[in-house]
């Protein structure tokens, strides 16, 4: 509890006055410990946890945040790299990620910042929220991801996918611990 009101403390304090983009490279910047596992479904069985890390970090000049997400399972590895900046004219953040998969190559996204919250016996000191739409072999796919940081250095990272107009289903949590901090 002690940590939690600490890192409260010190990230409302580092947040005071920060530029929006400050604020989201405060609470990512780094280099994170993933496991990655994906949900079960009816007509899959669970695949093995997948292991990596993601690192999230800023360019010489400031913006954009910079996320790049690496991981290993037996049947081989995912990469990809997402980037955010701060729409001043729109007053809201804008992503674009970009991996093998997409049709695209790279599609835009909204991400929305959460003020902590606490439900029952567990708090949430920070909550980013991602949410978009790419083209994957023909198909289109809707997405969200919630981004929940129980301390400064993890957060739970829980995916919900969609195919077309379907509704958004888990598709993967990911358990993340902060390695190392990234100047």
């Amino acid at each position: 509890m002690l940590s939690r009101l600490c890192f409260v403390v010190l990230f409302a304090s580092a947040a005071f006055g920060q530029s929006e983009m400050q604020k989201l490279g405060t609470l990512f910047s780094g280099q994170w410990n993933i496991i990655d596992k994906s949900e079960p479904t009816a007509t899959q069985v669970p695949e093995a946890a997948r292991q990596g890390q993601e690192r999230w970090y800023t360019l010489g000049g400031g913006p954009p945040l910079i996320e790049e997400y690496h991981s290993k399972a037996p049947d081989g590895t995912d990469e990809l790299t997402a980037a955010f900046s701060w729409n001043s004219a729109q007053q809201k953040y804008a992503g674009l990620f970009c991996a093998a998969f997409v049709d695209e190559g790279c599609a835009p996204f909204d991400v929305e910042w959460h003020v902590p919250r606490q439900e029952g016996d567990r708090s949430t000191l920070a909550q980013v929220v991602m949410s978009g739409e790419y083209g994957q072999g023909g198909k289109k796919y809707s997405w969200r991801e919630v981004f929940e940081f129980s301390t400064p250095d993890n957060f739970t990272q829980t995916l919900y996918l969609a195919e077309g107009s379907n509704e958004l289903k888990r598709e993967a949590v990911i358990t993340a611990t902060r390695a190392s901090t990234v100047k």
